[in-house]
């Protein structure tokens, strides 16, 4: 019994070690393909970009023409007039149409990538409005770096509904992405997203509003920062407003400055560093109009800066170093207070002066 199972078990290792063995062998094989096929790529792409003439560029099209796609939908970016004329002599938005409404899921993935280089239209918004929408994911995401790549508003509105159908939060990063390299054109459907029944949509036009700064979001933004919302809206209504400058966002910003959640008051403490600290280069009549509002913002941020909890603190002080001269007296007194966690932060800043200005740059994480 014993030497039967042992043969058994014999048996069975040199199996094991014959299929690892091949699996080395197809690992080393595909991998040694796929280079050869990228360097083929390569190749075809420098020889279709040097291409001198029509007929050059079209016979070697036929022998490649996948690399002829991306060359000519890169120089379409480009606003090269003579490439419209090749692109059409391929297929044009008729290919791209085919190979979005093929039932493989890779030709709809192509059908993304090359509307990606291809300067924003009727005719390839809707195509790529169609992609954004695919039941599979991988599409989907192929479709959206196509609208950050194109910055595609009409696409871009598409793409929302979508994560909201889909409940894809997979997008989140990669679509706020997308939403930023759209600019103003999509305020409009970022103001329709805030109404979504999903909080996470809610969320992503609410971070990508305060990504835009764009002024006639400011109303709704400021609607948005009342005490009686939830946590998750304040925390990133707080963090949307430090794009914008002007009394009524300090006001607003001075009244969360006391909510019950950490989390609100210390996006609420970077925010009030990034809004009073952009007041420079005033009139003499604009700083005293200001100077009342500046020296409650520095008298909220003493209090902050002694706050139980860490995060507040931190962002209090960094917040004090953007106020240039008034700032650095408030983290002096600081420094020689009776707060201990507050003083050691204080003269940490004081001793590195070049650390707001990384500090400040972030605008991700709930802290931050």
């Amino acid at each position: 019994m014993g030497s039967r199972l042992g043969s058994v078990l014999l048996a069975v290792s040199v199996a094991l070690a014959v299929l690892a063995c091949f699996l080395s062998v197809a690992f080393v094989a595909l991998k040694v393909w796929n280079q050869r096929w990228e360097r083929r790529a390569q190749v075809a792409m420098g020889r279709l970009a040097a291409a001198r003439t029509r007929d050059e560029f079209l016979a070697l099209a036929r022998r490649f023409p996948v690399e002829a796609e991306r060359v000519l939908a890169l120089r379409l970016k480009q606003g090269d007039a003579a490439a419209k004329e090749l692109f059409d002599a391929l297929g044009g938005m008729e290919r791209i149409r085919t190979l979005a409404a093929s039932s493989r899921p890779d030709r709809r993935i192509r059908a993304a990538e090359l509307l990606g280089h291809l300067p924003v239209s009727t005719e390839s918004s809707r195509t790529l409005c169609q992609l954004v929408a695919d039941p599979r994911p991988l599409v989907r995401e192929a479709a959206v770096r196509a609208v950050a790549f194109r910055g595609d508003a009409a696409a871009a509105a598409a793409m929302l509904r979508t994560i909201e159908e889909y409940q894809d939060l997979g997008l989140y990063l990669l679509a706020r992405r997308a939403l930023r390299a759209c600019g103003p054109a999509v305020v409009g459907a970022l103001v329709a997203g805030l109404g979504s029944p999903l909080p996470e949509v809610r969320w992503l036009c609410l971070e990508a509003l305060g990504d835009l700064g764009a002024p006639e979001s400011l109303p709704v933004l400021l609607d948005l920062a009342t005490p009686d919302r939830d946590v998750e809206t304040l925390t990133r209504a707080a963090r949307a407003l430090r794009r914008f400058r002007g009394p009524e966002v300090v006001v607003r910003l001075l009244e969360l400055a006391t909510h019950p959640a950490w989390e609100v008051r210390a996006q609420v403490a970077r925010s009030l560093g990034w809004v009073a600290g952009g007041w420079e280069n005033l009139a003499p009549e604009q700083e005293r109009a200001v100077d009342s509002i500046r020296e409650a913002v520095v008298e909220r941020l003493q209090q902050l800066a002694c706050d139980p909890e860490y995060w507040v603190r931190n962002n209090a002080v960094i917040a004090l170093t953007a106020l240039g001269s008034r700032g650095k007296e408030a983290l002096r007194a600081l420094a020689k207070g009776p707060d201990r966690y507050a003083a050691d932060r204080a003269r940490e800043a004081l001793e590195r002066p070049g650390e707001p200005a990384s500090g400040m740059a972030g605008s991700s994480g709930s802290a931050g």
